[in-house]
């Protein structure tokens, strides 16, 4: 009888032993992510961020509060941060524009407030895809006019939807 308590309690031994197993290859199945998988997680995140970034900066400029604008600016860092993580080595120009415009969003707010409209516009294409070159050089153009302290003129926001 001791003999059959035993087997029962070595079966019962090597069938959690194969749980815990299976359970840890299901770990580590599940954790390691493919870096294919993980750069389209990162994208996406980018891509939420500028859609994000883009609606809150609508909400702002659409008659809402101090606090939207300085949410806006948030999640354009998170779009920013997503965006260097996807994309910093082999965009770096267009990151360091993206970054720049993050600073002049933060120092100089009363004439990047003037350019929210082509911001939406550009974030918008962005969201879409980040790499849209036109996108970009909107973004460069709208970088340029905040580092030379310029306000957003009728034209330059007239000009940004015809694209």
């Amino acid at each position: 009888m001791a003999k059959s308590r035993f087997d029962s309690r070595t079966k019962l031994l090597f069938g959690v032993i194969a749980v815990l197993l299976a359970a840890v290859v299901i770990c580590l199945v599940m954790t390691v992510e493919p870096k294919s998988e993980l750069k389209n997680t990162m994208t996406n995140l980018s891509r939420t961020g500028a859609h994000y970034a883009s609606e809150t900066f609508r909400l702002y400029n659409n008659g809402g509060e101090d606090y939207l604008y300085t949410a806006a600016v948030a999640d354009y860092n998170i779009f920013l941060s997503q965006f260097y993580q996807v994309h910093g080595d082999d965009m770096n120009e267009e990151f360091l524009v993206i970054n720049e415009v993050y600073g002049q969003l933060i120092m100089n707010p009363e004439v990047a407030k003037t350019w929210i409209p082509l911001l939406c516009h550009v974030l918008d294409n962005l969201a879409d895809d980040l790499t849209n070159a036109h996108a970009h050089e909107e973004l460069l153009k709208i970088r340029n006019a905040l580092v030379e302290d310029r306000a957003a003129t009728a034209e330059d926001l007239t000009h940004s939807h015809e694209h």
